[in-house]
């Protein structure tokens, strides 16, 4: 299958069961539940992302994480493993210099493997011994541009690094206030957006 595009979006999944999508929330078309515009609530939000392509076949869509920390950690590690350069930030257990992943709460592997110079091959896997099931949505080395995925990466994180810039401005210190700002640096550091949104946050 030929992809001709590619859209990345980073969701929300609210304690009431509701999910929304970051670039609604960062452009005030929908929002988090009030409680979760408190520091420590939005660090431990649940959530996750998906992946579509050519403009309607969503291959990958899946919230079923510890926390949406770890959805937004593997895009934002894919954005140093693409540019191949260093972090102190992630966890090293999950990188090696072919590939990165992350498991699902059920254990299903989320990859991105290096294809080519130009390419990559992003898969989600099934557990070890899980037999797939009617309704699940599990696939294998889809390929896809390396540019093209850090591009729509870093647009996915912008929407969520917005949302985070604006709970720091409008809460308290907290401690977990220095884990926002560590986790936007990192993010600050590889983006091309980055310096954009760095010039908000001075203004205030």
């Amino acid at each position: 299958m030929s992809v001709l595009s590619l859209e990345i979006n980073i969701l929300y999944y609210s304690d009431k069961g509701r999910e929304s999508r970051f670039s609604d929330i960062a452009n005030n078309i929908d929002c988090l539940d009030i409680e979760d515009y408190e520091t420590e609530a939005f660090w431990n939000l649940m959530g996750g992302f998906e992946v579509t392509i050519n403009g309607f076949n969503t291959i990958f869509h899946n919230s079923d994480f510890y926390s949406l920390s770890k959805a937004t950690g593997f895009l934002l590690q894919s954005l140093y493993w693409i540019k191949n350069q260093p972090t102190n930030f992630f966890e090293k257990e999950d990188i090696s210099p072919n590939q990165i992943s992350i498991r699902s709460t059920g254990n299903n592997l989320i990859r991105l493997q290096e294809y080519n110079e130009n390419e990559l091959a992003f898969s989600y896997l099934p557990a070890r011994g899980r037999v797939p099931q009617r309704g699940n949505r599990f696939f294998s080395d889809v390929v896809l541009n390396k540019q093209e995925w850090f591009k729509q990466a870093d647009i996915a994180l912008q929407e969520y690094f917005n949302v985070l810039l604006y709970i720091l401005k409008t809460n308290s210190y907290s401690s977990t206030c220095n884990t926002l700002l560590e986790y936007y640096d990192t993010w600050n550091t590889i983006s091309a957006r980055g310096t954009i949104i760095g010039s908000m946050i001075s203004e205030t």
